[in-house]
């Protein structure tokens, strides 16, 4: 079935940047992380949940 024009069928987000910041509480950040700095919230996980509610793909990309 052809899908419509202007329906996103997939989400990503860039996960963990060269610079160490994640968006998810980690270990190895160094406290540099989305839920000890920023909104304080794990923000793979509130993306995560919001996308499979939609039923869309997730991508999560993870610079090194």
């Amino acid at each position: 079935m052809p899908m419509a024009l202007g329906v996103a069928t997939r989400n990503g987000i860039t996960s963990k940047y060269h610079e160490g910041f994640t968006m998810w509480p980690s270990p190895q950040s160094w406290n540099w992380n989305a839920v000890d700095v920023g909104p304080h919230r794990d923000l793979a996980v509130d993306l995560a949940k919001s996308v499979k509610a939609r039923n869309l793909r997730r991508i999560l990309w993870v610079q090194p």
